[in-house]
């Protein structure tokens, strides 16, 4: 049977030396300890297991204290271990059975380290180590830290597992070791670039550690997983400084490397994830649940990338996006990696919430009665986006603040709106995926709860307000559409001119200004933010651009991918100055609306308001829009940046000084608060409700 030497170096390690050594004291023939300079109880507990205990003076040099263990051992082959490693049973048992059946020709065996669990103890960091190697090859390691042995000759994988059960906390010792070789002569190899970079990152070092990364890669002669990790942790590095485009840049760059690894996949899937982009994000998390994970790799694997996280992150995604039945799928397949994970079990319990649209809460307050003079209001949101909106949704947006703002206020409101929305109203959720109007009509109809005052119709086509209720209903008209129903509210005088005569109500959109940061520093670039579509005047804003030589970001969904193929992309593509970059949500959105030297809005169309413009007014930035609709309306106290063709427009974003960026919030604080919006709103429902009282 062929024999084993155990070989340690150790220092004040008397918690957990004893775990390990009893973890494989039947297994090994002999234990060699080597102490570098202990003060506690260490030595007195290796006397338990081997009178084999040798003093090696400590020299920062990990490498010359393994070596001087391997010196010591006498029988085939060498087993090293740390005093915080343990073999568990199961691996204790495939390691018996690794002594009698070994080959003799085998020269190393290769065994998974499992480095980092979660706190359910499943492994979350694992790779492999050369950790049974032949004396007879005089095996040296090599490197002061981070030190490894140049194994070669035939190396077999193993599926015994060394467990790693980390108490001492990091410190700065390795990294203290590498700053020792820097300050001598001594030339740090490809693999100490590598290592180096690695303990700069702990230490949050991000800078330095993108320095020494960067010199690793750039040398060539790294080994292939490492060159793959250290885009990994270029790309935490670049997340850290929020440097986006290396961040991107790097982790693309990987795939030169090697085929797609999940922990990349992930990266990207996140990042996003968080640009609210799920559409993306589904696309590189379920690439990461298709690949196959490397069998013979020696490298560093994240566990949770190549099974628990991207499922759990899909199941995120589908639901944001509405697709109820992958969402379920992925958090089930989440479930079978981590079942009492909280993020399972957190979804299960939402999941069971959604199949029935009416709490027990609300079934309760159907048969309550406002008070104090408060109103009990149905609201209707179209059934494309959820309230609120992540990205592109004017209308959304509008009628979450107004819920919001009314609830505030102390009516009692009940929000009809897709799946997945959020309120502080009680919410009742459609069970159809839109665009469905009728589906909208039905279900409203069949939910209605008791005692209600008004019904308030934000659908496009005015789809509750068509049906003729009992119940009072007003409509806002958002887009400039001519709907038949009672009572409309426009958005404007001039939709209200336009679309009714001067007839019937109007009341201005409102913002929350609590939602929209100010800043009076502006970066050298104009902003299109809204969707791309022919009646928005794209062409004309992209020859703005092409006449300026301004940089142009355009950030918003594709109307017609038609009308974009064939009039928008190749100007976009063909001019370095103009970036298309989709929708855009969260932090990104008020990042741009902020710091652009100018809103761009030079529609074509009777625009029947212009939230964007009020926007971006509460960031303190000047928008620039055509004279159409009702932009002279909204923009009243600032003709200056009314425009009535392109060459005045290409004149004042070249010449013209932007109004000051304090009194743009002023003026679009005072004017279109959603505060404002609600009170005149509350007026417009109390007069209705003693029109319909009176007249039945």
């Amino acid at each position: 049977m062929t024999t084993i030497s155990l070989c340690m170096i150790v220092k004040n390690e008397q918690v957990v030396l004893e775990r390990c050594l009893a973890s494989v004291q039947d297994i090994v023939d002999e234990i060699i300890i080597v102490d570098t300079g202990s003060t506690d109880r260490t030595k007195e507990i290796a006397r338990l297991f081997t009178d084999k205990i040798y003093n090696f003076k400590w020299i920062n040099d990990f490498s010359a204290a393994r070596n001087f263990s391997f010196s010591y051992a006498s029988k085939d082959y060498i087993l090293w271990l740390d005093a915080d490693d343990v073999l568990l049973e199961e691996d204790r048992v495939k390691l018996k059975q690794l002594k009698v059946s070994i080959e003799p020709s085998v020269d190393a065996v290769m065994m998974k380290y499992n480095y980092a669990f979660d706190e359910f103890g499943k492994v979350i960091l694992s790779f492999y180590r050369e950790r049974l190697v032949k004396r007879s090859l005089e095996p040296k390691w090599q490197d002061p830290i981070h030190e490894f042995i140049g194994v070669i000759g035939y190396v077999i994988n193993s599926d015994i597992c060394v467990t790693h059960k980390r108490i001492h906390q990091n410190t700065d010792r390795n990294l203290k070791i590498f700053e020792v070789m820097l300050s001598g002569e001594r030339r740090l190899t490809p693999r100490n670039l590598f290592y180096y970079a690695q303990e700069l990152y702990y230490h949050n070092r991000y800078d330095e550690a993108i320095q020494y990364f960067k010199k690793f890669i750039d040398t060539n002669e790294g080994w292939v997983e490492d060159v793959i990790n250290a885009c990994y942790l270029l790309s935490v590095c670049y997340g850290a400084l929020k440097d986006e485009e290396n961040y991107i840049s790097v982790l693309y760059n990987s795939f030169v490397y090697d085929l797609p690894r999940a922990e990349i996949c992930c990266q990207l899937g996140a990042h996003y994830f968080n640009k609210e982009n799920y559409h993306k994000a589904i696309f590189w998390y379920e690439l990461a649940t298709q690949l196959e994970r490397p069998k013979s790799s020696w490298g560093f694997i994240l566990e949770d990338c190549w099974g628990f996280l991207p499922n759990i992150q899909l199941c995120v995604c589908y639901d944001r996006e509405g697709d109820i039945e992958k969402a379920i799928k992925y958090n089930d397949v989440a479930a079978e990696y981590k079942p009492q994970a909280p993020a399972v079990l957190h979804n299960k319990s939402y999941f069971e919430e959604l199949k029935n649209p009416l709490t027990m809460d609300h079934r309760w307050m159907e048969g309550r009665h406002h008070e104090n003079g408060n109103l009990r209001i149905v609201m209707v949101a179209p059934d494309i986006y959820p309230i609120p909106p992540q990205n592109y949704g004017g209308i959304e947006r509008v009628v979450y603040d107004l819920t919001e703002e009314l609830v505030k206020m102390g009516h009692e409101v009940f929000l009809f709106a897709p799946k997945y929305s959020a309120s502080s109203a009680n919410i009742m959720n459609y069970q159809h995926y839109g665009p469905n109007p009728e589906e909208i009509a039905s279900f409203v109809k069949a939910h209605l709860p008791k005692n209600i005052d008004i019904i308030h119709d934000h659908t496009h086509a005015s789809i509750v307000g068509r049906e003729n209720l009992s119940i009072p209903t007003v409509c806002t008209i958002h887009t400039p559409v001519t709907n038949s129903v009672k009572y409309p509210i426009y958005i404007s005088r001039r939709a209200r001119e336009i679309l009714a005569g001067g007839k019937g109500y109007f009341s201005y959109n409102g913002i929350n200004p609590d939602e929209f940061e100010f800043s009076e520093q502006k970066e050298d670039y104009i902003l299109y933010m809204g969707m791309l579509a022919w009646y928005k005047g794209i062409t004309h804003l992209l020859e703005l651009a092409e006449r300026t030589g301004q940089k142009l970001i355009i950030a918003g969904p594709i109307y017609d991918m038609n009308y974009y193929r064939n009039e928008i992309e190749t100007r976009i593509t063909n001019n370095v100055n103009i970036e298309y970059i989709g929708e855009v949500g969260g932090q990104q959105r008020q990042n741009l609306l902020k710091h652009a030297k100018y809103l761009l809005l030079p529609t074509i169309c009777e625009e029947p308001f212009g939230l964007i413009l009020v926007e971006a007014m509460a960031c303190g930035t000047a928008p620039l829009a055509f004279s159409n609709g009702a932009i002279p309306e909204i923009l009243r106290e600032f003709p200056q940046l009314i425009c009535s063709s392109v060459d005045e427009m290409v004149d004042k974003v070249l010449h013209q000084q932007a109004p000051d960026p304090l009194a743009l919030r002023k003026y679009a604080l005072e004017n279109f608060s959603r505060g404002k919006m609600a009170e005149t709103y509350v007026k417009i429902y109390s007069e209705i409700i003693v029109k319909s009282n009176s007249n039945s």
